[in-house]
């Protein structure tokens, strides 16, 4: 029974959530805890026994014969705040605690977040339905209307993928040690294949990327997948918000104080000053219509900004900069 109760919860649950668990039966025996668990007991054992407050609160809930259903429970304990989360499984007199610990100070923020992320999924699902159901209640609709309207909903199609791959990358920029290892990298091939990667995307823009003063061989230590994401988002925004004639440039400044230091700045029409210090929030855009138009999620500056912190680098916009937008970066040497 152990075995199916580890192997049941452990593969389906919670190798996507990271959540602590504690398994009991009715009468209190532990029967299970994993790792998550144990470091959240660890943590609160200095002013109290996580054991025992799930034991005496799980014979409360027998008693009163709430165990058919999941319960939450939430306790606010030695500065930190705890949901508990009772469940009666189909095993008989087996009851799974998920364990959670909650960071006060960053629920608004998560719920912006969600708010945000809620958002920008409703408009094009919201799109895609509408074209479908107008396809599907005119069954002798006009060919040529109905492709015009299947070209739709499969672009926002896209632009949802889009979404999903930047919430992706976000969430492996903001925790990569989680995920990444760093490793010996050539920036300058990066630079190099980001820049080609776009050039055709310019070029149909009627923008020029240029490239200078880049060595060869340009190694620093971390991970090629973040790195390239850096590159294309900035370069990428460099071409979406230019005019036709203008010029995106990206060169290498050479090694100061111990760090690379890269300059990726355009031609175009720059960010005004006062949104200086938003640009980097999740979901902030200038001018939300313009970014929808030309396919813009709003985290690419997120990403940006927590893709240059995993490898303990520095971004900055240029504020004396009156030509465009000039970003700073800035890598270990």
């Amino acid at each position: 029974m152990r075995f199916l109760i580890k192997f049941f919860i452990t593969t389906k649950i919670l190798k996507l959530y990271n959540f602590g668990l504690i398994v009991f039966r009715s009468n209190g025996k532990i029967l299970f805890k994993n790792h998550t668990y144990k470091e959240l007991a660890h943590k609160a054992s200095d002013s109290f026994n996580l054991d025992n407050i799930l034991i005496n609160r799980l014979q409360d809930i027998i008693s009163r014969e709430e165990s058919a259903r999941s319960l939450p429970y939430r306790l606010k304990l030695a500065g930190s705040n705890f949901k508990f989360l009772y469940t009666a499984l189909r095993f008989p007199k087996i009851y799974p605690v998920l364990v959670i610990e909650e960071e006060h100070k960053d629920a608004g923020f998560k719920q912006e977040i969600t708010r945000n992320i809620s958002h920008e999924l409703k408009t094009p699902l919201t799109s895609i339905r509408g074209y479908v159901e107008t396809i599907l209640g005119n069954p002798l609709m006009d060919q040529e209307l109905k492709r015009h309207f299947l070209d739709r909903a499969l672009k926002n199609v896209e632009r949802l993928e889009e979404l999903i791959r930047d919430l992706s990358i976000l969430d492996m920029a903001s925790d990569g040690s989680r995920y990444l290892k760093k490793k010996q990298c050539n920036l300058s091939q990066i630079v190099f294949n980001s820049v080609k990667n776009l050039e055709f995307r310019a070029e149909q823009s009627g923008i020029e990327i240029n490239l200078a003063d880049f060595p060869e061989q340009l190694i620093i230590t971390g991970d090629s997948r973040l790195l390239e994401a850096i590159f294309i988002n900035l370069i990428e925004n460099g071409i979406k918000y230019s005019r036709p004639g203008d010029r995106v440039h990206v060169k290498y400044s050479g090694l100061h104080s111990g760090f690379n230091t890269i300059e990726i700045y355009d031609t175009g029409p720059g960010i005004p000053a006062e949104y200086h210090d938003k640009i980097f929030e999740r979901f902030f855009r200038i001018d939300s219509g313009r970014s929808r138009k030309t396919g813009g999620t709003g985290l690419g500056l997120s990403i940006v900004k927590h893709a240059v912190a995993f490898h303990n680098g520095t971004i900055e916009i240029d504020k004396n900069y009156n030509s465009g937008t000039k970003f700073l970066l800035r890598f270990p040497g």
